[in-house]
């Protein structure tokens, strides 16, 4: 495997990974803010 393909992989999965984990911050904080 090319180290170029196996970078950009990682790289995109990266960004992917931090709108999930956004995504997942911003759902718990209006679900606990709106129960609280």
């Amino acid at each position: 495997i090319p180290s170029e393909i196996n970078a950009d992989e990682k790289g995109i999965f990266g960004e992917v990974k931090s709108l999930w984990r956004s995504f997942w911050d911003n759902l718990v904080g209006f679900l606990t803010g709106k129960t609280c």
